[in-house]
């Protein structure tokens, strides 16, 4: 039998991987789980995305319509992405500034292909996305955790050690943050800006959740930030804003030499998304206004609920302002994290994701996402209800 890599056999499994086989041992028990533990969108796509696949993938009189998206690309696609930057965030791209990618995860791991070498090192936020560190471990690179501390979970960019700003190679931001729900002003960028210049770093903002904004909040892209493009790159992706994950579109903009290496990287490893795709994605940016305005809506209503119930059951969480996730403290009487989702998945069998699953800064606290239908939700908050009460 041959044995896998070295990377691999000493990479973690992925947290929500083994949400995933907790949550299906369960059902195969006859158990009824409610889980919140994975943010994949329980809503349909908007309908004007389905319609243009079905129409492009119906389109007899293109030929091109089943041949490779990288090869065949729809330059309408490029084309909204540039309008969408310009009306959202009023900024200006240049053709070379915009690459499609297959949504976020398949850009950030790219990119860390093309740029870092073995020993190279990365500063990921603590607590963050996974992958950003994964991909780094599979490239054979180091991470830097760098911390991110309540109540705002912004990282202090100045308390990095000079030896740390003087190896490391790429910078991860997210805001909105997945897992902390925080978001980014534009002094904060302009100060990452400024800190990847002096240290003559990348910086790769995932914008994943730009747009799923649930109050009177603008989350600003990277890009406004006069100079941006000179160290920058934003990764934008359809997953969360247009209830698309399966769909795996999305775009890189911003500094056009980083996007030629990311697209060299991209045609040795990929082949693109589908032209039918493209043309959906394409209709849905044209419309985004309308699309995210009804899920927004929609996310607003369970977080309302959300938050209004743990707080009668003895929490003190502020609404968030974006994202489709509560970022919340465990009770008290728990001693870490996993503890406490290991006691609501006995005693209640509700899953949650337990704040370590996002590295050491996420200890003593939990992620609830409001990727599930109403019913589901209102399920499982009864069932956290009593399992708290029951103590």
């Amino acid at each position: 039998m041959l044995e896998p890599s070295g990377r691999l056999a000493s990479l973690p499994p992925y947290p929500f991987a083994s949400l995933r086989e907790k949550i299906n041992t369960l059902k195969a028990s006859g158990v009824h789980v409610v889980s919140f533990g994975i943010g994949d969108p329980d809503m349909p796509t908007p309908l004007c995305a389905v319609d243009e696949m079905v129409r492009a993938a119906n389109d007899v009189t293109d030929p091109d319509r089943f041949r490779y998206g990288d090869d065949m690309p729809v330059t309408d696609f490029d084309s909204e992405v540039c309008r969408f930057y310009q009306s959202y965030f009023g900024v200006t791209l240049e053709d070379n500034q915009i690459l499609r990618t297959s949504g976020s995860k398949e850009a950030i791991v790219q990119l860390a292909g093309a740029f870092l070498n073995p020993l190279d090192l990365g500063i990921v936020p603590d607590p963050g996305y996974p992958t950003y560190e994964i991909a780094q471990h599979m490239f054979g690179a180091n991470t830097y955790h760098m911390k991110l501390e309540p109540p705002y979970w912004l990282p202090d960019l100045g308390s990095i050690e000079g030896v740390i700003c003087q190896k490391a190679k790429i910078l991860w931001l997210n805001y909105p943050n997945n897992p902390t729900t925080a978001v980014a002003g534009l002094d904060f960028f302009a100060e990452a800006v400024e800190f990847a210049k002096e240290h003559k770093l990348l910086v790769v903002h995932d914008a994943a959740y730009s747009l799923v904004n649930l109050g009177n909040i603008r989350q600003p892209s990277i890009l406004e930030v006069l100079g941006a493009s000179e160290v920058a790159v934003e990764i934008i992706s359809h997953s969360k804003w247009f209830n698309m994950t399966g769909w795996r579109i999305g775009a890189a903009v911003g500094n056009p030499e980083v996007l030629s290496y990311l697209k060299r990287y991209k045609g040795n490893t990929d082949n693109g998304t589908p032209r039918f795709i493209q043309f959906a994605g394409a209709r849905v940016l044209k419309e985004y206004r309308r699309a995210c305005e009804d899920i927004c809506f929609v996310y607003g209503q369970r977080r309302d609920l959300v938050v209004g119930t743990l707080n009668s059951l003895g929490w003190s969480i502020e609404p968030p302002q974006a994202t489709p996730y509560i970022w919340a403290p465990i009770p008290d009487g728990f001693s870490t994290s996993a503890e406490f989702c290991e006691h609501l998945v006995e005693t209640a069998h509700v899953v949650l994701t337990p704040g370590s699953a996002f590295g050491a800064g996420g200890e003593g606290y939990f992620r609830m996402s409001l990727t599930y239908n109403d019913l589901e939700i209102e399920e499982g908050l009864d069932r956290i209800a009593r399992a708290m009460k029951a103590g």
